[in-house]
């Protein structure tokens, strides 16, 4: 049963990973036609949910990291 159960949470974890690359590119496609007020918010909530699921370290979250402080300094 523990290999099961493994195997559920990385598919979960896979899962949501997709999820939260896909909002950071929806976040860096507002922010490519200058939509900063959907941009930031989105980029924040990423991060946030990001560093719950993945980790503050993983790479992913430290990519949104680095996006959301893109749009604060352009």
């Amino acid at each position: 049963m523990g290999d099961l159960e493994f195997e559920f949470r990385r598919r979960r974890q896979s899962g949501d990973r997709g999820k939260l690359i896909s909002r950071n590119n929806l976040a860096s496609a507002y922010r490519a036609v200058g939509d900063l007020a959907r941009a930031i918010p989105l980029y924040e909530a990423t991060l946030a949910d990001s560093e719950r699921v993945l980790g503050p370290d993983h790479p992913t979250t430290q990519i949104v990291r680095s996006n959301l402080d893109r749009p604060r300094t352009t």
